[in-house]
């Protein structure tokens, strides 16, 4: 995580993490106190109100049998305590980025693995077909080799940004870069 992180932290703009389904909690923690020691812009995201934008973290996992020992699992207090955040923003009337490290239930092969089937977060789902902010961004990871797919839901559009590598899809873009201007979202991939 350290590794990882180090390049983006020296760029000396915000970092903000959120552990997923392989990170063990005390491991998480010190990673980020390390983190903090050398680069002040790294954040552990919860939530963060920024001026013109506003971010919300649902951190963890929602499937046990692929969380790590220790690790984050979703349970039903952190859904709750998440949709309030949302609401609570919304009330901004900015743009806001609804960061999870898994994806959303879909109908597209967004959260689609061969063998399984869709594996996607039915509860995340629900979140983005009952807000009622049409001015949000969800991103999420998890799926490396779906790097780039987007599904689209009331809210607004759902955007696989996981890899940093070609992993298995060799289309899948190693940066995504949102631009908030004008109280909108432009994604640039």
């Amino acid at each position: 995580m350290i590794e990882g992180i180090t390049p983006f932290a020296e760029l000396g703009i915000p970092i903000y993490v959120i552990p997923g389904n392989h990170e063990e909690q005390e491991v998480y923690f010190s990673g980020i106190a390390a983190l903090q020691e050398r680069y002040p812009l790294v954040f552990d995201l919860y939530d963060a109100d920024l001026e013109g934008v506003n971010l919300v973290a649902l951190r963890g996992y929602h499937d046990e049998q692929f969380i790590t020992k220790e690790g984050f699992t979703l349970e039903e207090k952190e859904y709750q305590e998440t949709q309030e955040k949302i609401t609570f923003f919304q009330k901004q009337n900015e743009p806001l980025i609804f960061v999870t490290h898994g994806p959303p239930l879909s109908e597209t092969d967004q959260d689609w693995v061969e063998g399984v089937g869709h594996v996607g977060d039915a509860k995340i789902t629900k979140m983005l077909e009952e807000t009622k902010n049409k001015n949000m961004l969800h991103v999420h990871g998890h799926l490396h080799e779906h790097s780039g797919k987007e599904s689209i839901f009331p809210v607004g559009t759902s955007l696989n940004i996981a890899s940093i590598t070609s992993y298995n899809n060799k289309d899948a873009p190693s940066v995504t870069k949102m631009i908030i201007k004008k109280g909108e979202i432009q994604i640039q991939k």
